[in-house]
């Protein structure tokens, strides 16, 4: 299962999950941080325009920065206390500066055995935004009081 803002895609990358084992994908809580162009082009008519041109995408692994996640249900709804603790510790909207980082840190909390993975390299997203400009994101971000969490890449 992959949970994203409606305004991702993918290429086939994605296959990369087929190619898990049941056991792999169990065991694992995956985030993925977006890809983008080299030169811009943050909004959809950026991307199309770009791609004609013969321009190339490049990862953008910002440091506790996540678009997409992928989990498999059933290691997350086994245990329906943990669940429900899960959900109502989160108290914010995902999409919203931050959220990812919240979301993070309650899966950390409840699963310490999952393993947190940043695929980026294995699986590229494209977080296309309608608007490219995003002016006040910051001034919007989640307050996490400190209950954040961020998976170091290499």
């Amino acid at each position: 299962m992959t949970l994203a803002n409606s305004d991702i895609s993918y290429d086939s990358s994605l296959e990369y999950f087929a190619k898990l084992s049941n056991a792999v994908f169990d065991s694992h809580f995956y985030a993925i941080s977006r890809w983008g162009l080299a030169t811009g082009g943050r909004n959809l008519e950026g991307y199309k325009e770009a791609s004609a041109n013969g321009m190339t995408f490049v990862p953008h692994p910002w440091v506790g920065s996540y678009d997409a996640f992928a989990f498999h249900p059933r290691t997350i709804c086994a245990d329906k206390t943990k669940l429900k603790d899960m959900v109502e510790s989160l108290n914010c909207t995902l999409g919203v500066l931050g959220s990812d980082n919240r979301l993070l840190y309650e899966v950390r909390r409840q699963y310490l055995e999952l393993q947190m993975e940043n695929i980026f390299r294995q699986v590229r997203s494209l977080h296309l935004h309608k608007d490219p400009l995003r002016l006040g994101e910051w001034s919007h971000r989640v307050n996490t009081e400190g209950r954040s969490y961020v998976i170091e890449t290499s």
